[in-house]
């Protein structure tokens, strides 16, 4: 699965290429730190999952927004990653949301959940008190 990861930190990005590129089926085939790189290198790689920071500068994450990356890439699917999922980033018509601070068993799982159902669906567990 080709896997492309938008978020503003470094080392967040960083830290999820070492999880998903751990497992030989995943594939990181582009990285942005903000929205002006997400658009440029989204038509370019055609990723089949983008994972999404929901505070991504340059970019308001609404239901137009999420309209505007499938515009581009039809068949993507969208992974709204937050450290407050409790903030209704699951009416934003992305497939599915999870905590940035999950435990990187717990992103892993989660993913291949909802890579192998390709359903969508929220993480409705809330974010460790640590996070």
């Amino acid at each position: 699965m080709k896997i492309f990861i938008a978020d503003d930190e470094k080392k967040v990005r960083n830290a999820i290429r070492l999880l998903i590129e751990s497992e030989e089926q995943n594939h990181i085939c582009g990285e942005a730190a903000n929205s002006q790189e997400l658009f440029s290198y989204l038509n370019f790689c055609k990723p089949d999952l983008l994972l999404l920071d929901c505070n991504l500068p340059g970019m308001t994450i609404n239901s137009q927004c999420i309209q505007s990356i499938r515009n581009v890439v039809p068949a993507i699917l969208i992974l709204i990653m937050s450290v407050d999922i409790n903030k209704n980033v699951h009416l934003l018509n992305a497939d599915a949301v999870i905590c940035k601070c999950a435990s990187p068993l717990t992103f892993l799982n989660t993913l291949h959940q909802f890579t192998h159902t390709m359903r969508a669906y929220s993480i409705s567990t809330t974010c460790p008190t640590w996070c």
